[in-house]
């Protein structure tokens, strides 16, 4: 399965990065929104974490304009915790899901299972 990341902290993305390599799924990642839609849009991933608070694109428009480059590609926005956002509101742009943050191993373990067996 190819997973693309997309965050701006570096720590958050290095976690997720880690995480799912010694997972063994196909991992890019970018820390710039425009950047990252370049590469979604020819790696087609399956599946996308992208950060909430982006500096130039926030995280529903880049839903917005990843499941319009490569519509088959799973979505789940990452959010800091009490931020306005809520799962509906993800659920409704496309998107599979909300993760706070902090969130641990199993939360982004869990929602990758939900994709590979085919569960929104």
């Amino acid at each position: 399965m190819n997973i693309h990341l997309v965050d701006c902290d570096s720590e958050d993305l290095l976690f997720l990065f880690d995480l799912l390599t010694n997972g063994g799924f196909n991992v890019e990642a970018s820390s710039d929104a425009s950047e990252a839609l370049k590469r979604i849009a020819k790696m087609q991933p399956t599946m996308v974490f992208c950060e909430v608070d982006m500096p130039e694109i926030g995280g529903l428009e880049m839903l917005e304009r990843t499941k319009s480059v490569s519509p088959q590609t799973e979505v789940v926005l990452m959010a800091r915790w009490g931020g306005p956002l809520r799962p509906e509101d993800v659920q409704q742009k496309g998107g599979l899901d909300l993760l706070w943050k902090p969130f641990g191993r199993r939360d982004v373990l869990r929602v990758v299972e939900r994709v590979m067996h085919g569960v929104r």
